[in-house]
């Protein structure tokens, strides 16, 4: 995958689903695509972003909890600007590090997100 490249898959969910329901339904249709590990999904976690219009560039506004709808979240956000929900690393313990990075797909996870970070 090519950093540069927004990485874009879309998703069919209920507007009452709440996170983990749409990690499920993400871990059985991305992970499928990006050939993402069974055992490493609970490594990511849903996330609201900003995009700056003038930019492009995105801010985080918050990780998602289990009990919320991405989908709520989204719609009421977007009455502030522009909003997606995008997968990130939902950990802070970096020793977890060693153990994807032994892995090529959250190994490119990993280094996408931290190119998007800088």
């Amino acid at each position: 995958m090519n950093s540069s490249k927004k990485m874009s898959q879309e998703i069919a969910i209920a507007n009452s689903d709440v996170v983990s329901q749409i990690l499920l339904i993400a871990q059985e249709t991305v992970s499928l695509q990006i050939d993402l590990p069974e055992d490493f999904v609970n490594y990511f976690g849903l996330y609201l972003v900003c995009k700056e219009a003038n930019d492009g560039e995105m801010t985080i506004v918050r990780k998602l909890q289990d009990f919320m709808s991405p989908y709520i979240s989204r719609k009421t956000a977007t009455k502030q600007g522009v909003h997606e929900i995008v997968l990130r690393k939902s950990y802070w313990d970096s020793s977890f590090d060693d153990e994807l990075l032994s892995n090529k797909v959250t190994m490119n996870l990993l280094y996408v997100q931290a190119v998007n970070d800088i």
